[in-house]
């Protein structure tokens, strides 16, 4: 594991490229926190990219920047709002809306349609807003709510005073 943290190193900005004559895959372009474990494979697609049309990027390097922006990027603002998401929830305590997010990986168990969304996101096909925000997903996970009233999501490991308790200040 590299880190907790997340890192999008672009090589250009809105102008065109910053650095001429390099661009960058794997870890020098994007790096995730692995909760996901999406780097390696977002990862291997930038320099499956790059091999694939290494002629084209060359004569645009461009393309490629553009390229990794609406490829990659949208997986790597999903993991830095999940970690917002995430350290908020430990500050604040969960909300409802944790419930129903809860709810959704739960559901994916036992209902197919649900379980296809999460796994066209966990594999990368579609980014979560796409796979989720479906009417049929909706209707899914709100029929797996009604059916299961004390529905409580667990959380998974100590508790923030618990943690706190752990690490030597």
């Amino acid at each position: 594991m590299a880190g907790p943290d997340n890192r999008w190193t672009a090589l250009a900005d809105e102008d065109g490229p910053i650095v001429t004559g390099l661009v960058n895959a794997v870890d020098s372009l994007i790096h995730t926190n692995p909760t996901f474990g999406h780097g390696a494979a977002l990862g291997l697609r930038a320099a499956q990219h790059l091999a694939t049309h290494v002629d084209r990027i060359v004569e645009d390097p461009r393309g490629y920047h553009t390229w990794t922006a609406k490829a990659l990027r949208p997986w790597f603002d999903a993991q830095v709002t999940a970690d917002r998401a995430d350290e908020q929830r430990l500050a604040e305590g969960p909300s409802p809306a944790d419930r129903r997010a809860a709810a959704l990986a739960a559901c994916a168990f036992d209902d197919p349609v649900v379980m296809r969304a999460r796994a066209q996101v966990h594999h990368l096909l579609r980014p979560a807003d796409d796979a989720y925000g479906t009417d049929e997903v909706d209707r899914h996970v709100t029929a797996w709510l009604a059916a299961h009233p004390d529905f409580t999501p667990k959380h998974d490991g100590p508790t923030r005073d618990q943690w706190d308790a752990l690490i030597p200040g």
